[in-house]
């Protein structure tokens, strides 16, 4: 009796476990198609006048040597008092006005911390709210041991094989430089906007903004001006980067992760490195690095699901099926999506050692050891949960943790069925209008001047026009940055028909 009893529960088991197992599977396919159905891209409702028209063999030339010539003045990014790059900076305000006389005479200029620029298009209407474009003029170095492994010079503009190269060609000039020829053309052909917009074109983005986009959004607090929308660098057009798509993906940022450096440090009485202590300075800096970076922070499929969502049926099943019951994928979400470090680091608030200092010399105890973790935060954590949770992992108190640099909070996520948009992706359909191309938003995974702005709109969208592909992706900070003319001029002419789009009555 005892026997049929055990066996009778064992099949019971068995019987409960394949009803269970059935019933996960019929959750996890229910959800999958109702992920799948539950968008659908609105419908493009054509707004502008007119869509722009294609430029003349010698527009395009004057347009690339325009840039091919900003890329040669040195504004450099720099957090001292002195200001190094100051001349450099005047310098390149001034050919920005040379080159583009008649739009800094038509539209209004105000002029920030010396450098940073502010144009006012006044509108016809006054009645409905305006939208801010942004750019930087700034630049980050190019390391002095890795200027050698360029293919070009990092500040000669070289314009060869079909690229302009240098740094600013993706980050950011050729934001200021595109806005301002789209600008400069539309007024060529004495095109008034309905709506006012401004284009703010901070000098201090890479290091921080305080300066440049911090100044001018207070500027527009004093004045109580709020905007419909805005547009600043972020995301891309990709080709060849997001896997089993053949055509190209145009990304929109409708948010982006906060920043957050920590710097641990220890204290120790040093001396000579033939007798050391039990545990270095260095060694508890180091110990304390591996801790932090052995527990990485939890998924949130939060911020990835709606990237594939619009993705649609070229996103792979699988892909789509995870990001639908993100309540049983969520632990083992990393190794089912696609292996993009962009796509993954929108999964998680990230963790990156990137200055590790001790003793100058090898057989002398560092009396001071410290390191610089770098965190980009997730919408749905904090600069202060990042900090508690450093605190806990380490769990050493002789290591002494401080907020290094300036840190920002994560940004507002921004609807994908708002007006602004919507307007950035019908502007991108109305230009690239002979080929496929699928849009999407994705979070941003760096920081950005919109970050300082985003108390004066609800709708902040990260977008630069151009396109990037496995080949030019590493420029950002990297070597051999270089954008393609034909994807230059593709840019201004989204750039136009983007202001076009925005100016209008919607």
């Amino acid at each position: 009796m005892r026997s049929i009893s055990i066996k009778g529960t064992f099949f019971l088991f068995l019987k409960c476990f394949f009803t269970l197992i059935l019933l996960i599977t019929l959750v996890v396919l229910i959800n999958t198609l109702r992920f799948n159905s539950s968008f659908q891209p609105a419908p493009i409702q054509k707004q502008s006048k007119e869509i722009v028209s294609s430029f003349s063999n010698n527009e395009k030339q004057s347009i690339t040597q325009r840039l091919s010539q900003s890329i040669q003045f040195k504004t450099l990014s720099d957090t001292s008092s002195e200001h190094p790059y100051s001349s450099e900076f005047t310098a390149f305000n001034q050919f920005l006005k040379s080159e583009f006389s008649t739009v800094f005479q038509h539209l209004e200029v105000k002029t920030f911390n010396q450098h940073s620029i502010l144009l006012k298009w006044a509108g016809s209407n006054s009645k409905l709210n305006p939208v801010l474009f942004l750019a930087h003029t700034d630049v980050v170095p190019a390391q002095a041991n890795n200027t050698q492994k360029w293919v070009y010079p990092p500040f000669s503009g070289t314009i060869a094989k079909g690229y302009i190269w240098g740094r600013g060609s993706l980050d950011n000039k050729v934001g200021v430089l595109g806005q301002l020829e789209a600008i400069n053309q539309l007024l060529a052909q004495k095109f008034q906007p309905e709506r006012t917009l401004y284009f703010a074109f901070g000098h201090d983005e890479e290091s921080g903004g305080k300066l440049g986009a911090m100044a001018i959004a207070n500027h527009f607090r004093k004045q109580n001006i709020r905007f419909e929308f805005l547009v600043d660098e972020g995301m891309m057009i990709t080709k060849n980067l997001v896997p089993n798509i053949p055509h190209r993906v145009a990304l929109i940022g409708p948010g982006e992760k906060g920043y957050l450096s920590l710097k641990l440090s220890v204290d120790s009485q040093g001396g000579h490195s033939s007798k050391p202590p039990m545990l270095t300075a260095s060694g508890r800096i180091a110990r304390a690095v591996d801790k932090v970076q052995s527990e990485p922070f939890k998924i949130n499929l939060k911020y990835s699901a709606e990237f594939i969502r619009h993705l649609g049926d070229d996103a792979p099943m699988l892909q789509r099926m995870v990001m639908a019951n993100p309540w049983l994928f969520q632990p083992v979400a990393s190794s089912l999506v696609p292996q993009v470090p962009e796509l993954l680091a929108t999964l998680r608030t990230t963790t990156a050692p990137t200055i590790l200092k001790g003793s100058t010399k090898d057989n002398v105890l560092a009396t001071e050891a410290s390191a610089v973790i770098n965190f980009r935060i997730l919408p749905s954590d904090s600069i202060d949960f990042v900090i508690n949770e450093t605190r806990r992992k380490i769990n050493d108190p002789e290591v002494t943790i401080q907020v290094y640099g300036t840190p920002s909070e994560p940004s507002k996520i921004s609807s994908t069925q708002a007006s602004g948009f919507q307007i950035i992706r019908q502007s991108i359909l109305e230009v690239i209008n002979e080929e496929p191309i699928t849009i999407a938003p994705m979070l941003v995974i760096a920081a950005t001047d919109a970050r300082h702005y985003q108390n004066l709109t609800e709708q902040s969208y990260r977008f630069s026009p151009y396109t990037i592909t496995p080949e030019t992706k590493d420029g950002f900070h990297g070597i051999n940055e270089r954008i393609s003319v034909e994807s230059y001029i593709e840019a201004v002419h989204i750039y136009q028909q983007l202001i076009i789009n925005s100016s209008l009555p919607f």
